[in-house]
């Protein structure tokens, strides 16, 4: 069956016996090169398999086709060569008698040898060929279902022979697993095949005990490599000179080794039994001098694994390298399972300490990262102490302490200082800022973005430079001076633009549009945003885009497009209340809440932000906020715009997300007005909604109740909640979570048949608005 995939290469070996009288196939073992040779016409088969020496190739020969050469009709093959010694001499003797092909793992290195290598199975031919032999073994699978499999195989027919034998009794996803260990897997103790052919490991074995012991050294030692490598590469592990080219060369011609130096994995798996231990050290120092690319840290954290009872000294130092590429790209688990393994192994290393705090942070456990950098910021290593000045700042900040967080970027910054890092200077004061600016220290937070920028332009840093001119841009827009805010943002996004971060222009772009419609500009406010929205589309990132079209709709609702703007808002929304992080995403909730007419849902999204405020540190904005949704039809708009204007010890944080605020405002003055010319009309058993629509509540005792007790307290404080049950159901005595929960299900229900503009949440209760 496997021939089926090698007709070109058999037309390759007919049209070299056109040209030569001798013609080599070669190809590693298990590629399929007798099953080649067995398809061409008129020839006289001779297995040498069991020949060592010529005089042994002259007795099988004799045997198979007598002793006149020249009487033989058509071609000799002999099969499996690269054992016999002075087989080269014999056959070079016979060429003028008779046309010969050869199959072998090495050439026999004679001038009129025509050489055929067989490549690797395409990946089709490769899928096909395991369905094919899974089938006989009673196992239907498809093309695509078997990709992952035979992607670990080299395309090496025997490889995927003696693999697909496997899968009745393994199955496939267990298959795919232990090829990790392709040797162990890859026999079939059934097969009907020769010896050296019944597993991958004996078919290995055979080709390695014909290396010379140079050749067997120097594989054992580039085993190390899981894939392509150099000439240059080699110097790591002390391969020089001209032993370089000849072994490797001796190698390529074994067919051990591919042509672009790379091994076959089940080469590799057999190879590295043998490999020493300074040749992985060598190894290891190798891996860390390379850039880190995916696949070179996929390599490095092997190496690492395979460090850890070995050489734990280069566990450890292969964790240092990783973590920081691990940290940018992660995932969470791999960083967290190789820096937790290596502190296990040295648990003294202030700088793997320090790591698995950052670590444990990211996770949110701050106690744990707390108990690890305790002590670390008086460390005798400057560099070391100021990184866990800068660490213990971003574990305040995860504590929501803000006070200490920025004391402490202050501290960092003084430490990086000291050690003349005006890199890590310049994010220490940017960090600082963003806490002075969450104070509202609005004024400190300017000076030290300034500082930071200026740091940022000395060290010729496009990149820190761009992101400080950003965060200006922020804390312009916060305090009002959009001419500014434009100015700054306008020259990081042409910097971010140069430098290709495609997400940074998108929230540029976006953060510009709102400047627009804080000038009245709705048109190009809508047409930035929507711009900003599409790049992050092209970028894959929910969560912002969520909050900026939440923003388009707001832009729409003041354009006077009601129903584009709930259209646009509600599936926004919905999507952002799977994210937790503070400030925006929350505020985009609230957002919500005035452009949905679902008063049910709302009501859900209102609650959840309320939840969040009480844990985060930005409470004093969300509070604001909230303020502005729930009572922005009694006079709280004014009371808010007032906060924002003048900022005092009741809200410090106001400032930090004034811009944010100053938007919310906008939206609800246009909602508050449009209510204000609108009442509803109360009468017995009935009421008729602010649109005109009559509801008839005789059927709905406990609701219309209810609408009456708000009705009578209208123009007062409202009603508490358990106000509101004693006149939902009189007398009744039941536990306070059932009673709130009935009070919860009325009102929403009230809202949603259209009193929602009106029927408003009100301290720990509700009120109905005047109108």
């Amino acid at each position: 069956m496997t021939f089926r995939y090698r007709e070109s290469d058999l037309e390759r070996v007919r049209d070299a016996l056109r040209d030569a009288p001798l013609v080599t196939v070669l190809g590693p073992g298990g590629s399929g090169k007798t099953t080649l040779v067995r398809q061409l016409d008129d020839t006289r088969f001779v297995d040498l398999t069991a020949c060592r020496t010529a005089a042994d190739v002259e007795g099988a020969v004799e045997r198979a086709v007598g002793t006149d050469l020249a009487a033989v009709q058509g071609t000799l093959v002999l099969d499996n060569c690269e054992q016999v010694e002075g087989l080269a001499a014999l056959v070079g003797g016979w060429l003028d008698r008779v046309r010969i092909v050869a199959t072998s793992r090495t050439p026999l290195q004679l001038r009129a040898e025509r050489r055929v290598r067989l490549d690797a199975l395409s990946e089709a031919d490769a899928a096909d060929l395991f369905v094919r032999r899974a089938a006989q073994h009673g196992v239907q699978l498809g093309p695509d279902a078997v990709l992952p499999v035979v992607r670990r195989l080299d395309g090496l027919p025997l490889a995927i022979e003696l693999c697909a034998s496997r899968v009745a009794s393994l199955g496939l996803e267990r298959l795919q697993s232990l090829l990790d260990e392709p040797l162990r897997v890859l026999a079939d103790r059934k097969a009907d095949r020769p010896e050296r052919q019944s597993s991958l490991e004996r078919t290995i074995a055979w080709s390695w005990a014909l290396l010379s012991p140079a050749a067997r050294a120097a594989l054992a030692q580039i085993a190390v490599f899981a894939g392509a490598f150099t000439l240059d590469d080699c110097e790591w592990l002390a391969l020089e000179g001209a032993w370089v080219g000849d072994v490797l060369e001796e190698l390529v011609e074994a067919s051990l080794l591919e042509p672009g130096f790379r091994l076959l994995e089940g080469v590799r798996a057999f190879a590295l039994r043998h490999t020493t231990e300074d040749a992985r050290h060598r190894f290891r120092q190798w891996l860390m001098a390379r850039p880190p690319t995916p696949e070179v840290v996929e390599e490095a954290v092997l190496a690492f694994r395979a460090a850890v009872d070995t050489a734990p000294a280069d566990a450890v130092a292969l964790a240092l390298w990783i973590d920081p590429v691990l940290t940018r790209t992660g995932p969470l688990p791999l960083r967290m399972e190789v820096v937790r393994t290596a502190h296990a192994l040295d648990p003294s290393n202030a700088r793997l300490r320090l790591r698995l705090a950052h670590a444990h942070m990211t996770r949110g456990e701050v106690d744990a990262a707390g108990a690890l950098l305790e002590g670390l910021d008086t460390h005798p290593d400057p560099e070391l102490a100021a990184d866990a000045i800068g660490a213990l700042a971003r574990l305040a900040s995860n504590r929501h302490d803000m006070v200490g967080a920025r004391e402490l970027w202050e501290r960092a910054r003084h430490a990086y200082g000291a050690i003349g890092d005006k890199d890590a200077m310049g994010r220490a004061l940017a960090q600082r800022a963003n806490f002075d600016k969450g104070l509202g220290r609005m004024d400190d937070a300017k000076a030290a973005m300034e500082a930071s920028l200026a740091l940022a332009r000395e060290q010729q840093r496009p990149d820190a430079t761009a992101f400080a001119l950003a965060l200006l841009g922020t804390m312009a827009h916060d305090t009002g001076d959009l001419d500014t805010a434009e100015r700054c943002m306008a020259e990081a996004q042409s910097l971010f633009e140069a430098m290709g971060h495609g997400l940074r222009v998108g929230d540029l772009e976006a953060t510009r549009g709102t400047l627009a419609l804080e000038r009245g500009d709705l048109d190009t406010a809508a047409a930035s945003v929507q711009r900003g929205i599409d790049v992050h589309a092209e970028h894959g990132a929910p969560r912002w885009i969520g909050w900026y079209r939440v923003l388009l709709a707001s832009i729409r609702f003041l354009q006077g497009r009601v129903a584009d703007a709930e259209a646009i808002a509600k599936p926004a929304v919905t999507g952002l209340r799977q994210y937790v992080l503070p400030g925006t995403s929350e505020i985009s909730v609230l957002f919500g809440c005035l452009l949905v007419s679902d008063a049910a849902l709302t009501a859900v999204w209102r609650d959840e932000v309320a939840e969040r405020v009480r844990r985060l540190r930005f409470s004093p904005v969300l509070e604001a906020a909230l303020s502005i949704v729930d009572g922005a039809w009694a006079g709280e708009l004014a009371r808010v715009r007032a906060a924002l204007s003048t900022p005092g010890e009741t809200h410090p944080a106001m400032l930090a997300w004034s811009s944010e605020v100053r938007l919310l405002l906008l939206v609800a003055e246009k909602r508050a007005g449009t209510a204000a010319k609108r009442g509803f009309t109360f009468g017995d058993g009935w009421f008729e909604t602010p649109a005109g629509e009559h509801v008839d509540l005789r059927t709905r005792a406990a609701l219309r109740r209810i609408l009456a007790a708000l009705v009578d307290a209208r123009g007062g404080p409202g009603l508490s909640m358990e106000e509101v049950f004693e006149a939902g159901w009189p007398g009744q005595n039941i536990g306070y979570e059932a009673a709130a929960n009935r009070v919860y299900t009325s009102i929403a229900a009230l809202r949603k048949m259209g009193l929602g503009d009106v029927l408003v949440r009100h301290d720990d209760g509700y009120r109905l608005e005047e109108g």
